[in-house]
């Protein structure tokens, strides 16, 4: 995280996350999601950010790939068919799938828990 986005501090994200998951346990917001890039530096951690949208309440997961300038960017944008990552980004992405359908399947106790099952938006993967 911190070596992707400049200046900001693990921590920080953390903190905010959990101000903004009382705000909407409170009823102050409609819903809360959170939006992944997936590329190079970060496809490994899909998983673990479920995890995280799932401990923090999040309502909706969006993960799409680079566009733009870092979408033209061939060495991060593993979504590109040519990428050598391409192959392990897709696993990936379906590892992420299998994850989320085990979730759904045991909404009932993660709700329980405090927790929530996101709802995973794949724009464009």
């Amino acid at each position: 995280f911190e070596k992707l986005r400049k200046g900001m501090k693990w921590q920080r994200l953390l903190d905010a996350l959990a101000f903004v998951r009382e705000l909407r346990k409170k009823g102050a917001l409609e819903y809360t999601d959170i939006n992944f890039v997936l590329q190079r530096d970060n496809y490994q951690e899909l998983r673990e950010m479920l995890a995280l949208a799932s401990e923090y309440c999040v309502d909706f997961l969006h993960i799409s790939f680079p566009c733009g300038p870092l979408g033209d960017n061939k060495e991060v944008n593993v979504g590109c068919p040519a990428h050598p990552l391409f192959a392990e980004s897709r696993h990936a992405l379906e590892e992420l799938k299998r994850m989320h359908a085990s979730m759904e399947e045991d909404r009932t106790a993660i709700e329980a828990a405090g927790k929530s099952v996101p709802q995973l938006m794949l724009g464009g993967v």
